[in-house]
């Protein structure tokens, strides 16, 4: 929720970390969408109502870090659900080309995100 509004110009920001899939609380109006998109497009209303929306909130808070073609960062994706086919297979392709799964992640993100910074973001 943070992620918007602001500007980091340089290396002021190399890192985001998307704390859980950010689906929109299902109330009438989300409800209402998912009918609409269920009856315009059969079996593909939750997907359109609902996923869709989450997934692209998270890759625009994820690439904040991104402005130039030459701009590095790290993206941590902190919710297991972003493993879930019908999530993971609509991230954009920019994220999934480099996207690493890390299981038993303690100490491995930490180890992971320390090297990168060491040898990339503020070079």
């Amino acid at each position: 929720r943070a992620s918007e509004g602001e500007d980091y110009p340089g290396n002021q920001m190399c890192t985001s970390i998307i704390v859980g899939v950010p689906f929109a609380k299902p109330d009438v109006r989300v409800n209402s969408q998912i009918r609409y998109y269920e009856k315009a497009f059969p079996g593909r209303g939750r997907l359109y109502g609902y996923i869709y929306p989450a997934v692209r909130k998270a890759a625009q808070a994820a690439g904040r870090p991104f402005r130039l073609l030459s701009d590095r960062g790290v993206m941590l994706f902190l919710d297991r659900r972003f493993l879930r086919h019908e999530i993971r297979e609509n991230l954009p392709k920019w994220i999934l080309r480099n996207l690493k799964t890390i299981a038993g992640w303690e100490g491995q993100v930490s180890r992971i995100v320390s090297a990168f910074y060491r040898g990339k973001c503020y070079s």
